[in-house]
């Protein structure tokens, strides 16, 4: 009898313990969602085809080895970058990590580096530009770079 009032007891915790871990996680990511803000939202557009491509952004390597497929209908891959700040930290996620890292950068400028087709090509995004980046090929294997204050449209 103690025996079964014991599992009760320990499966009444455990299940507790479950809820309260689930509350708290969802608590601490609204928390971050409310207090930072997009700064940079880095996006691949037209004109990859199966291309790879190394993204740092000020020497902080994002990614490496990806490959970019333009999408036939919009023009648009699936790869991006977000940079968000809170009051204290800036932090970037990406396609290929939607974990948050923490890096230090100053906000107001950044200046990405991007390996592709056997070539690195550097740009300055200032902040004052707009959040949103576009990076594309031309068809002939030229990076193009494009910052906007405005949303993006792809058609």
């Amino acid at each position: 009898m103690i025996k079964g009032n014991l599992i009760k007891d320990v499966r009444v915790i455990s299940v507790f313990f479950v809820l309260s871990l689930s509350v708290f996680s969802c608590k601490s990511q609204k928390t971050f969602m409310n207090d930072s803000q997009v700064i940079y939202n880095i996006i691949f557009g037209d004109g990859f085809n199966n291309d790879m491509v190394n993204l740092s952004i000020d020497d902080v390597n994002i990614f490496e080895g990806v490959y970019l497929i333009s999408d036939k209908s919009d023009g648009v891959t699936t790869k991006w970058v977000h940079i968000s700040q809170d009051n204290k930290y800036i932090y970037v996620s990406s396609s290929e990590n939607k974990e948050l890292k923490r890096i230090d950068l100053v906000s107001d400028k950044i200046k990405l580096k991007i390996d592709y087709k056997g070539k690195v090509k550097e740009f300055i995004a200032k902040k004052e530009n707009g959040m949103y980046i576009v990076i594309s090929d031309d068809g002939i294997g030229n990076l193009i770079f494009n910052q906007s204050v405005d949303k993006p449209i792809f058609d």
